[in-house]
């Protein structure tokens, strides 16, 4: 799932039934892990939703509206990249 991202850690937001952690996600050859994670983890039942922000500092509709507007060819893995 995240091989190419694998050892790649960011800043984000993990919530998960109205609790919120702003930690490091680190990304690894099977998955997610790292204390935003972690401490989401906690507050997770099976069924339930996690959701995760990695553009904690952006509204991220916004951002991609704006960058499609003035770099219509850029790629998103390009300009993720430029954000991380």
């Amino acid at each position: 799932m995240c091989t190419e991202l694998s050892g790649t850690s960011v800043d984000c937001v993990a919530s998960c039934n109205g609790t919120s952690f702003r930690e490091n996600l680190l990304f690894t050859h099977r998955g997610l892990s790292g204390p935003a994670i972690l401490q989401v983890s906690s507050f997770w039942h099976s069924g339930d939703s996690v959701e995760i922000n990695l553009l904690p500092e952006h509204d991220a509709l916004a951002w991609l509206q704006q960058q499609q507007a003035e770099r219509p060819n850029s790629e998103l893995k390009t300009l993720l990249g430029e954000v991380f």
